[in-house]
């Protein structure tokens, strides 16, 4: 406050930011931001004998101190965005490359999802072997056997779900198209036949810590047919390149008439040789079922002698691992009469 004097009389005067009350000698504190809000393009703040403007989160005042302008938080360190930020009026927005998703803290992209076609392969939660990383949204993979297989075979090496059974906090849905599903949220998880195709969905709202999974993935091929013709050939089943398929389960099942019996013979004989035949080998059943006797099992690259059935029915398997491949077999069977029967 000041005085100023004057002829045969004085007069008070007040600070910049403070009003003369109505008793000409005292003053109080000016709310400047009751007239037009001082001037101010979004908040005003009084403040004792003064004021000043501020912005909205996002934006920030310009040089006069009054009005404002956006942030551009992208500018700085990406906005914090693990992957790709987009600036917005007053914020910004994270988001995630293909085959990623956004985690609830919505600025980490973990891979989540994706389309797959190879013999063999992992699938895993996002951020395995660390788990309970929540999804903003379910990721998917696609996982289709490759050509000259007819089927996907998936083992689950681990799976955890903190859930009690009701599949809210987290899921693993396996779907073998066309029809068959599964859901795992609160039991182990193990092994999954399925189709040439398969689809997993996995879910997870990040409230329950001890939730994520690992899989493993091979494609296979497991077909079986009935042969009642007198004679037919056998073949292992091979590719375009004349190997045969891994973790292949391909069967035969011969079926004469009940007054004969089978002889097999071997034309071509090229398998992966083990000393117990463990990896890859045809077995020969004598009867219709795997569970009958044994006639033999063979692997390596010799021909096997000619085998024959003790009655009307044969069953010759061919099974194969996920390791070394070969140009496999070739063979005709024969069903003669029981009577003076010579293979």
């Amino acid at each position: 406050m000041t005085c100023r004097n004057s002829a045969g009389s004085y007069a008070c005067a007040c600070d910049p930011g403070f009003s003369l009350q109505t008793d000409n000698s005292t003053c109080a504190d000016l709310n400047e931001c009751n007239a037009a809000n001082g001037g101010c393009a979004e908040f005003c703040t009084n403040t004792y004998g003064s004021y000043h403007c501020s912005c909205k989160p996002g934006s920030e005042l310009e040089a006069n101190n009054r009005l404002c302008k956006d942030i551009d938080e992208c500018a700085v360190n990406n906005g914090g965005c693990g992957q790709n930020c987009k600036n917005t009026a007053g914020s910004f927005e994270c988001s995630c490359n293909p085959g990623y998703a956004m985690m609830f803290n919505s600025v980490t992209c973990l891979p989540c999802g994706g389309n797959y076609s190879a013999l063999e392969g992992s699938l895993s939660s996002p951020g395995y072997p660390y788990v309970g990383f929540g999804t903003s949204e379910p990721c998917v993979w696609n996982i289709s056997a490759p050509d000259g297989y007819n089927r996907v075979n998936l083992t689950c090496l681990s799976v955890r779900f903190n859930d009690v059974g009701t599949c809210d906090v987290g899921s693993l849905t396996v779907t073998s198209l066309p029809s068959s599903t599964r859901t795992w949220c609160s039991t182990p998880a193990s092994s999954f036949f399925g189709g040439k195709s398969m689809l997993l969905e996995y879910f997870n709202n990040a409230t329950g810590p001890d939730t994520g999974f690992h899989c493993h993935y091979a494609a296979a091929y497991k077909k079986t047919l009935i042969m009642t013709p007198a004679r037919a050939n056998v073949v292992s089943p091979n590719d375009a390149a004349g190997f045969y398929v891994n973790n292949a389960n391909h069967t035969y099942i011969v079926q004469a008439p009940s007054t004969s019996r089978i002889c097999l013979e071997f034309l071509s004989f090229s398998l992966e040789s083990t000393s117990d035949c463990s990896k890859d080998y045809v077995a020969v059943y004598d009867g219709e079922l795997v569970t009958a006797p044994q006639i033999g099992k063979f692997c390596g690259s010799s021909i096997p002698a000619k085998v024959n059935s003790s009655a009307n029915g044969m069953v010759i398997s061919f099974i194969s691992d996920g390791d070394t491949v070969d140009r496999g077999f070739s063979g005709i069977y024969t069903a003669k009469s029981a009577l003076n029967f010579v293979c």
